[in-house]
């Protein structure tokens, strides 16, 4: 069961381990504790505090993939090994799609930025005018844009899109309702 009290950064949850031979291992049944932070990484604790402990250093999972099952073989030396998995329903960093940007070359905030769009690989992004003249378009968008217009307005493709409002519609590529909005381009 796992219980999520706020998903943005941290998840917490527990999985209840039953029928582990123990014999003089370090591991014994009970519930375990796994918590993600958003860096993908974990660390594994017992109900009582108990740490998996792998030398001297405190046990940790590390690169896991989002919303991925976990196959977990412990092995203590001397024929003590044990088996468990985990379900890990770790919830995704949620897409938020920064509606201000100037694409002056200054090296700050010169990219139109969609955090979390790395987990989206099959993303599309467009962006048109006010005039509803498309002025970008991308397949999986990954903070790449810099301005440069597509050559469908009034702008030479290859040129910067003048100082103005502009309308974005990003769909995700997994089945989701597109997210639209509008931004802000700031020479």
């Amino acid at each position: 069961t796992f219980n999520t009290v706020s998903c943005a950064w941290e998840v917490s949850g527990t999985q209840t381990l039953n029928n582990i031979e123990v014999s003089q291992c370090n591991m014994r049944a009970g519930t375990y504790e796994v918590t993600c932070y958003n860096n993908s990484n974990a660390t594994m604790t017992t109900n009582g505090g108990y740490i998996h402990d792998m030398g001297n250093n405190q046990w940790k999972i590390t690169d896991i993939p989002t919303g991925t099952a976990l196959i977990i073989n412990m092995d203590f030396g001397d024929s003590c090994y044990s088996t468990f998995r985990i379900d890990s329903p770790i919830c995704p960093c949620e897409v938020k799609v920064y509606n201000l940007f100037s694409p002056n070359g200054d090296g700050i905030n010169d990219h139109f930025e969609i955090e979390c769009i790395e987990n989206y690989p099959n993303n599309t992004l467009e962006v048109y005018s006010r005039h509803g003249l498309l002025v970008y378009k991308k397949q999986g968008y990954l903070n790449e844009w810099n301005g440069e217009s597509m050559g469908r307005m009034t702008v030479d493709s290859g040129r910067t899109v003048p100082t103005g409002t502009y309308y974005y519609i990003l769909d995700l590529g997994n089945g989701s309702k597109p997210i639209v909005g509008w931004l802000y381009v700031n020479q």
